[in-house]
């Protein structure tokens, strides 16, 4: 039986209200709904901090907080490339403007804005555009009045954890993680107040990769910036070549999980990992599809 707001091991399950939940591989998920839950100390501060798709686990830790403890401090920090690349962070922030004292900051790695909610982001920032910032690992320009490059800093995380009670959970690449438990680490806060979820694809990893289908070459034009280009195996799939062509698509996972580069498609394409996320009719996830006759897609 898995607790209300839990992920189940490898399954795709659909939440109350009709949100899709993807999660897959045994671990670090197998033990979510023990190692998932904050502790019940609702004057301790709680601390998220999440890269990519190590988003998901905040939702949960999130909705046990509302259930529990809504009047708890909490802070979601979310580091992304692009403001398209944030799964469930609608959801998140909607239930971050639930909680009276619940903050959520996203950090885009190449989006113009940062986007903060919550009720004590507003006791600070006055006005709607003070309400957002920006904080780029990947400019892809010139950066904006007060934007700042790369990730938080360390005095950022000092600012973050400066009450020495505060609970921090972290989640995403097993880089991202440890120099986030390093940065806790050296502005004092506990190892022990310091829980992480590295986030993997095991999925990908464990599943051998199917051949294209098709040897082509095929046409691949890409709609919204006109960019044409013709694909060969060698080229990799959907994903690859519109990086290759100097397009910055959302994606997460890359391994068929989470959905994030799902894209109306046509044409004929196949899918070289069986996907976890849903496809639909008429598209496909381009982070492992490839064409089978010329394709146009959105982009």
């Amino acid at each position: 039986m898995v607790p209300e707001g839990a992920e189940c091991p490898g399954q795709g399950l659909q939440a109350p209200g009709g949100t899709p939940v993807v999660v897959e591989g045994t671990l670090p998920y197998e033990s979510v709904a023990q190692r998932r839950e904050p502790s019940a100390d609702a004057g301790r501060p709680l601390l998220l901090v999440a890269a990519g798709i190590g988003i998901t686990p905040a939702l949960p830790l999130l909705r046990s907080v509302a259930a529990t403890a809504p009047q708890r401090s909490v802070t979601v920090v979310n580091v992304a490339r692009t403001e398209r690349e944030t799964p469930l962070w609608p959801e998140i922030t909607a239930l971050a403007d639930l909680l009276p004292n619940a903050e959520a900051r996203l950090r885009p790695r190449g989006a113009a804005r940062q986007r903060t909610t919550g009720h004590r982001a507003s006791q600070h920032r006055t006005t709607p555009d003070d309400r957002h910032e920006t904080h780029f690992t990947e400019p892809e320009g010139p950066l904006p009045p007060g934007a700042r490059q790369g990730r938080p800093t360390a005095d950022e995380f000092a600012h973050l954890a400066k009450d020495p009670l505060t609970e921090a959970y972290l989640c995403g690449p097993s880089s991202f993680v440890q120099s986030v438990r390093a940065a806790l680490r050296a502005v004092g806060l506990p190892e022990e107040s310091v829980k992480d979820e590295p986030f993997f694809s095991p999925v990908a990893a464990a599943l051998t990769e199917l051949p294209p289908p098709s040897p082509g070459p095929f046409t691949v034009r890409f709609a919204t910036s006109g960019i044409e280009a013709r694909w060969t195996p060698e080229d990799g799939t959907l994903l690859d070549l519109a990086e290759s062509a100097g397009l910055r698509l959302p994606a997460a996972c890359r391994a068929g999980a989470c959905g994030t580069c799902r894209r109306p498609v046509k044409g004929r394409t196949a899918h070289l990992l069986t996907p976890v996320a849903t496809v639909g009719a008429g598209n496909a996830l381009l982070c492992c599809a490839v064409p089978t006759s010329d394709v146009t897609l959105d982009d």
